[in-house]
């Protein structure tokens, strides 16, 4: 599913949140590069963490590592 996902060149970036990993999300470039990223609060402030390129990282392995963030 990651592969077929595309972002408009209107804007910098999408994001596309993971159906099963609580924060974990793709940031999808009209480049075509994928990202993922999760999110999570750290004093009450919302804060992106990038776990790696989409290809360098599977999605099994970054729903692993979102879980250990």
């Amino acid at each position: 599913a990651v592969d077929g996902l595309t972002c408009p060149e209107a804007v910098a970036y999408c994001r596309v949140w993971d159906a099963e990993e609580r924060g974990l999300a793709v940031k999808v470039y009209p480049s075509g590069g994928k990202t993922f990223v999760v999110a999570y609060r750290r004093d009450g402030r919302l804060q992106w963490y990038t776990l790696g390129r989409y290809g360098d990282v599977t999605v099994e392995q970054a729903r692993q590592l979102a879980r250990d963030v």
